[in-house]
């Protein structure tokens, strides 16, 4: 008979106690309050007056705004080849992918796909990419300018590969404008204590679009 705290752990294989506390997470709609960000740097001159912004910063302090700990991956993206290593059929991040619940790209964006110095990732292959996010809950947010500008076919491709919500922007985003709504939604979510939040994102969306009339402006859109 098992009489001890420790002679339990002992006897239990690392992946057995994942799954448990994968079936407890699941069951009371609680998930770790983490994230992954990828950015691109806004400018490839080191002279440019927007060569030092970055939302890196606001991003990862947001445990302090809300009080609470959160837990911020962050890497900057220069290429189609630095988002296939993580994202890719053998992508680093699927090894441990109970380490965040939002996705958050923060890259150039336009109607075509994403825009970066070394050329352009299209919608195509930014949908290949996020095949396996239903593999666990999470939501994937677009930071990037005019992403989702008439084509609302793309958010629901995107939900079609099992993440439980899309957003993003139909217009070009301001650096600051886009700032203030990603924390103020953000916020919101990793605050939500009424259930599962991942099932309530609507009511979260609504919240942030009544209290932001910039998103609103800019074309800040749900898919879920």
């Amino acid at each position: 008979m098992i009489t001890q705290f420790k002679d339990y752990t002992t006897n239990q294989s690392p992946q057995a106690l994942e799954e448990f506390d994968h079936v407890i997470i699941e069951n009371k709609g609680i998930y770790p309050k983490r994230m992954m960000v990828f950015e691109n740097y806004w400018s490839d001159s080191f002279f440019s007056s927007h060569s030092n912004q970055s939302c890196k910063p606001f991003l990862e302090n947001i445990g302090q705004l809300i009080g609470e700990q959160v837990t911020v991956g962050h890497k900057y993206i220069n290429s189609k080849s630095d988002l296939l290593y993580c994202l890719g059929d053998s992508g680093v991040i699927w090894d441990h992918p109970e380490t965040f619940s939002v996705c958050y790209f923060g890259l150039h964006g336009s109607k075509k796909g994403f825009q970066l110095t070394q050329g352009l990732i299209s919608k195509k292959e930014i949908l290949k990419m996020c095949k396996r996010f239903g593999d666990f809950p999470n939501i994937l947010y677009f930071g990037s300018c005019s992403l989702f500008e008439d084509d609302d076919q793309f958010g629901y491709d995107l939900l079609s590969t099992g993440t439980r919500g899309v957003l993003g922007f139909k217009k070009d985003v301001p650096f600051a404008y886009g700032c203030l709504i990603d924390l103020c939604f953000l916020c919101t979510l990793f605050l939500f204590k009424d259930g599962d939040p991942f099932e309530n994102l609507k009511g979260i969306y609504d919240a942030v679009i009544e209290e932001m009339l910039p998103a609103k402006e800019l074309g800040f859109t749900l898919y879920c």
